[in-house]
């Protein structure tokens, strides 16, 4: 009976790795609470802006990431609808700093093109873009640099608004209005997740943990029921 036992507990032990809600990846920023601090650029209100841009401190990684997954976040002020799109989001490794983005116009000319497509649903808070191309950043040579590129002129009646740095130290942006010279504002850059992966328990996790539990809990019969006094 031991040895059942010890499978059962085994197997619970594996199944609740499994089924834990664990997630990987970096998230860059520190949430700024504020409502009014709330970004609705560049996925949440148009505003006729044609560019965004927004860089990201090497520091804030701790070492080479092959990123698949962009996350923006929808907590602080919650709700509202985003643009549709299509959006187009590109990745470069560059020199430009934190808070002193480039006023020129972006070039994107020697970025890689990650996604290009409408925009997914905003889901528990979270905006999860799955990248049609993968992106290896290795930030030993230089800071990571977000462009994304809107075709929409308008803005929903009820926009999205995403959180925000509050420290403007590990990331700050810059949108642009028009294609044709330096324009634009700086602002704080958006709270992002890179392969910020919540993991959804395969149904193999759910049967071993069940098979498990029963197991455990039949043995505790069979022991009580062995040992009970016999009645008087």
């Amino acid at each position: 009976m031991k040895h059942y036992l010890k499978a059962a507990v085994v197997a619970v032990l594996f199944a609740a790795a499994a089924l834990s809600p664990a997630q990987a990846g970096v998230i860059v920023g520190t949430t700024d609470t504020n409502p009014n601090h709330s970004n609705s650029a560049p996925f949440g209100s148009l505003q006729s802006r044609f560019f965004y841009q927004q860089v990201y401190d090497d520091s804030a990684f701790s070492g080479a990431l092959n990123i698949n997954q962009l996350t923006f976040y929808n907590k602080v002020l919650p709700g509202g609808s985003p643009v549709p799109g299509p959006f187009q989001i590109y990745l470069q490794t560059t020199a430009q700093q934190v808070g002193a983005i480039a006023v020129n116009f972006p070039d994107v000319s020697g970025a890689t093109l990650v996604f290009d497509g409408a925009i997914p649903a905003l889901s528990g808070g979270r905006l999860d873009f799955s990248l049609s191309q993968s992106y290896n950043y290795d930030p030993s040579l230089g800071n990571l640099l977000l462009i994304v590129r809107d075709f929409n002129f308008g803005s929903p009646a009820s926009p999205m608004f995403l959180d925000s740095d509050t420290t403007n130290t590990v990331t700050s942006s810059r949108q642009y209005a028009g294609p044709n010279g330096p324009s634009g504002n700086l602002k704080t850059g958006l709270i992002t997740g890179f392969n910020d992966v919540v993991a959804v328990p395969e149904p193999s996790s759910w049967a071993i943990a069940i098979f498990g539990l029963a197991g455990i809990g039949f043995l505790a019969y069979r022991r009580r029921s062995k040992f009970s006094p016999a009645a008087a």
